[in-house]
């Protein structure tokens, strides 16, 4: 599911709706224990397109030999690229990190982390507008030169793949979810030591 180009957001979407798709949960509900205290979260999920699985196509180039190469301006590639990497950054400074149960976000840093990664979606929407820019008139950029061999040499379509990027990029957190402390507190050790928390004897 994805939001088309130009309607990028972040979808909220219930956990009773996708709790058959988190086999984790079946595990984590039944184990509540009476009195405990829980944690309320959020899961994470996102998809964002790969640059370079976008902007090169491959071919074969003798001796048995495959070559890489690009066909988008330089700047182009590198501003997706560093887009890309921005939303990793968003993640660090929320301190979002990777558990067996998903990407888990605190219920205190939600309305936070909603507002920012809104604002790096929107600016997909800048980044879409010059991709289709240079598909419109690639005369206009100084790659343009080699790139235009390359499609000339492989009798390529233009463009010849496609470069909606916007079209592909979606947030969304499930959620809320009530999670004991016990298992957050082993998710979040487990994600951050790679190792599995021993169970303590209860007295």
């Amino acid at each position: 599911m994805a939001a088309g180009h130009g309607q990028l957001k972040i979808w909220r979407r219930s956990v009773k709706r996708v709790a058959s798709n988190i086999t984790l949960l079946k595990w984590i509900l039944p184990k509540t224990r009476k009195k405990e205290e829980t944690i309320e979260a959020y899961i994470l999920r996102y998809c964002i397109p790969n640059e370079d699985a976008t902007f090169y196509i491959e071919r074969a180039a003798g001796n048995g030999v495959r070559r890489k190469f690009l066909i988008v301006p330089r700047e182009i590639r590198n501003r997706v690229k560093g887009h890309r990497f921005k939303f990793y950054q968003v993640l660090e400074k929320f301190n979002i990190i990777n558990t067996d149960l998903g990407r888990l976000v605190s219920a205190e840093d939600i309305a936070e982390l909603r507002k920012e990664l809104n604002t790096w979606l929107k600016e997909w929407n800048e980044i879409q507008r010059e991709i289709d820019e240079f598909i419109r008139d690639p005369s206009n950029y100084r790659d343009w030169v080699f790139i235009r061999e390359i499609i000339r040499k492989f009798n390529l379509s233009w463009p010849p793949k496609d470069f909606n990027l916007a079209g592909r990029v979606w947030v969304e957190f499930l959620g809320p979810i009530k999670i004991p402390g016990h298992i957050y507190n082993r998710l979040v050790e487990k994600a951050l030591t790679n190792v599995e928390p021993q169970n303590k004897e209860e007295k």
